[in-house]
């Protein structure tokens, strides 16, 4: 009489074990290479980004100087149309009194920073740069705006954007490019010198 089948005897199931194994050093090196791949194209596209909005930011605080000038300049009356128009006082007489007249008319953007001390005003960019407002001193109706430090990769993008202005000059390691057009990308990369590190930018513009 043969044992209930319940009551046989079972054999133990063997248990399997997990394989589990760490990267191989080849994996790792590859693993690396694509994080270190991916970085630099974050930091590329971080830095390309934060270049075109300052140079955006350049662009368009040019062009509020530009607008808010003429504003002014439109009465006679007006202490900034007063200067402008004025030929007795040496150019950096006019100057100075032309940069006091354009703070106290609120003429300077927000994004820069400005600060009067007696009859002195000083307009300072976001790279720490002097921001100059000047009248020419051969033609009547005339005005310079200069930034005297711009970086080479702002200047370019900056220089490439259209803009109602008569003339821009560039001036990054002594020799002086001037356009009275909109320079390709090729001439503008030429023109803002890489060996200073900055650019004296300036740009002419009719009342």
């Amino acid at each position: 009489m043969g044992l209930p089948v319940n009551a046989a005897r079972r054999l133990p199931v063997p248990r399997q074990r997990s394989r589990q194994r760490g990267l191989t050093l080849l994996e790792a090196i590859a693993v690396l290479g694509i994080a270190a791949i991916v970085l630099v194209g974050a930091i590329s596209l971080f830095h390309n980004a934060t270049t075109a909005a300052s140079a955006s930011r350049l662009v368009d605080e040019v062009t509020g100087i530009e607008n808010n000038v003429r504003s002014l300049s439109t009465s006679a009356n007006d202490g900034v149309a007063q200067i402008l128009y004025a030929s007795s006082q040496s150019s950096q007489a006019q100057t100075g009194a032309l940069m006091t007249q354009l703070a106290e008319a609120n003429v300077f953007p927000q994004t820069l920073e400005v600060s009067t001390v007696g009859n002195t005003t000083n307009v300072t960019d976001e790279w720490g740069g002097s921001v100059l407002v000047s009248p020419s001193q051969t033609v009547s109706n005339q005005l310079a705006v200069s930034f005297l430090i711009v970086p080479p990769d702002v200047c370019t993008r900056a220089l490439i954007a259209p803009g109602d202005w008569l003339a821009v000059s560039v001036n990054g390691d002594g020799a002086v490019s001037t356009f009275t057009s909109t320079p390709s990308l090729a001439q503008a990369q030429t023109a803002c010198d890489t060996s200073t590190g900055f650019n004296i930018v300036t740009w002419s513009f009719a009342l």
